[in-house]
């Protein structure tokens, strides 16, 4: 999965990877991206543990846990890694529940083309990639 380290690594970690097409689609388009799709909690801990993920984009439920309880089990194995997630909450709320796990950004329940333009923006922000 990770072969070169000049690419960000990103998982998209949801039930059906349609929830995240549209953010593949526009992902795709991007030389300095690396997207891999991941099913569960337990599998994406495990690409974690063995290799090099700099951010993880979650759906809000998933077949074995909560998409915020993956970011918490994610940060306490990676604490660098970078998370979005997917959530109905009013902002003060997820800003309440999600501080101090890395969520730079909360996303709408079907993230669209716009979204993937968001979470481009912020991730060239965070590692001044120029993407």
């Amino acid at each position: 999965m990770c072969e070169k380290t000049d690419r960000l690594h990103i998982i998209l970690v949801a039930k059906e990877q349609s929830l995240f097409a549209e953010l593949a689609k526009m992902f795709a388009k991007e030389q300095r991206l690396n997207v891999t799709f991941i099913g569960s909690n337990r599998e994406a801990m495990e690409v974690v543990k063995h290799n090099k993920v700099d951010v993880a984009i979650i759906a809000d439920d998933l077949p074995d846990s909560t998409g915020l309880q993956l970011v918490k089990d994610l940060v306490q194995e990676n604490p660098f890694i970078n998370c979005a997630l997917v959530s109905a909450l009013y902002p003060d709320e997820f800003h309440e529940i999600t501080e101090g796990y890395g969520v730079f950004l909360q996303l709408p329940p079907i993230p669209g083309p716009d979204t993937a333009e968001k979470i481009l923006t912020h991730l060239d922000k965070i590692y001044q990639l120029s993407l």
